[in-house]
């Protein structure tokens, strides 16, 4: 018997989603068939077999949800234990070893191996002198739902019960009691809403930057003319097919002041302090189950048109939730943009382990003494608010940080090699 365990797909993954099983019991698989698709809190990907035979048994059901790293999801049983009719033969020895995620195309590929000294025929049941064959999750629905098992005729290989076989008398009931609290919310009018697994990992890491990280804010508004009149000129002079959006130039001016300043270009992790070499800008982008960050990396050796083409990618990818781990895990610091949604300004949770994370608020006009007339006029302008991690970065090494990337925003020529 093979076991199929539920994989890491990445470092930081506790638990998965068992979204599909793109096989059923009794089905024949050979080595390298896609058998599931597997939902984590970043994406969706599809869970490769290395075995080969029957599947036995399909234990992990379709849309359960917290399935955590390792757990037994599936079992295989080989062509040798298909035709072995013989009884079992006990397991001395077992030692199960997950391999590192291979990765092809935007296809996560995971590959388990499950060695055994000897192996292990299909369990029974002896009733009457006469084995009957079932599955261990046939035979506890059966128990569960009062239901004969010696009445059974299976479908499964070699006659075989399997959980099938006992839904067709007795469907399981998949529903979880609801608790004491939900069901008075639910008595005034509540709906409660199955929270996804990139929610909770949202939840969980939200709370834990805003309880562990000594936050402090510094907040700016910046003249956007100079930005909005560029940013026009080198979209009509450009040939590329990605427009070049805002967006992008706050992505390259970011990059570049953290260049100038490399102390401000860090993480903070196990009470120690460690200096990205580059300049891996993380960029916010909104999903309809959370938030993902994917990362614009070296964006300080990038052209503003290589940018634009990189992040309409990322983005793209996000939301087909075919990102790579490498692609969103990393990056030194992060840029949250809701002016594009009409926020004016706002303050935003570092993502641990960054230092520090920019907020960029909507532009509007306000009025502004003009310098040649010396008359109010209405200024295009723009709020920058920024979040700092007091234990790697102090108060004027913040300012000092904030003001560079301003100036570049003021003066985005100085962005263009």
């Amino acid at each position: 018997m093979q076991k199929i365990l539920m994989p890491a797909l990445s470092p930081t993954m506790e638990s998965g989603t068992l979204s599909k099983w793109l096989v059923k019991e009794g089905d024949e698989i050979k080595i390298g068939d896609i058998i599931a698709e597997i939902e984590t809190d970043k994406a969706l990907m599809e869970l490769e077999s290395i075995y080969e035979g029957t599947v036995d048994e399909l234990i992990a059901i379709e849309g359960k949800t917290e399935i955590k790293v390792n757990d037994v999801i599936a079992n295989i049983s080989s062509m040798e234990e298909t035709n072995n009719q013989g009884p079992s033969v006990p397991v001395e020895t077992q030692e199960i070893q997950s391999k590192k995620i291979s990765e092809s195309d935007n296809i996560t590929k995971i590959r388990q191996r499950d060695f055994s000294l000897q192996k292990q025929a299909p369990q029974s049941e002896v009733i009457d002198n006469q084995r009957v064959f079932a599955s261990p999750l046939a035979r506890r629905l059966a128990k569960e739902n009062k239901v004969d098992i010696n009445k059974i005729s299976g479908t499964g290989p070699r006659g075989r019960i399997i959980k099938s076989d006992i839904e067709k008398i007795q469907p399981t009931n998949q529903n979880v009691p609801i608790n004491d609290e939900s069901t008075e919310l639910l008595k005034n009018n509540y709906e409660e809403i199955v929270i996804s697994p990139m929610r909770k990992v949202i939840a969980k890491r939200m709370s834990d930057a805003k309880k562990d990280i000594p936050h402090f804010y510094l907040r700016r508004k910046i003249s956007a003319e100079k930005l909005l009149k560029s940013r026009t000129e080198l979209n009509e002079t450009s040939f590329n097919a990605n427009k070049i959006t805002i967006n992008d130039i706050i992505v390259k001016a970011c990059a570049q002041a953290l260049r100038d300043f490399p102390t401000c270009n860090v993480i903070y992790k196990n009470q120690k302090i460690y200096q990205s070499l580059n300049s891996d800008v993380s960029i916010a982008v909104a999903l309809e189950d959370g938030l993902i960050t994917p990362i614009i990396k070296e964006a300080e050796l990038k052209s503003l048109s290589d940018i634009a083409s990189e992040s309409k990618e990322l983005i793209n990818k996000a939301k087909e939730k075919s990102l790579k781990p490498e692609e969103y895990i990393g990056g030194s610091f992060s840029i949250s943009n809701l002016g594009m949604v009409g926020v004016d300004n706002f303050d935003a949770i570092i993502n641990p382990p960054q230092a520090s994370i920019l907020a960029v608020g909507k532009i509007s006009k306000e009025p502004s003494i003009c310098e040649e007339s010396n008359k109010l006029v209405p200024h295009n302008v723009m709020a920058l608010n920024l979040s700092v991690d007091h234990r790697a970065i102090d108060g004027y090494l913040g300012a000092q940080f904030l003001d560079r990337i301003s100036f570049y925003l003021e003066s985005p020529l100085r962005l263009l090699h």
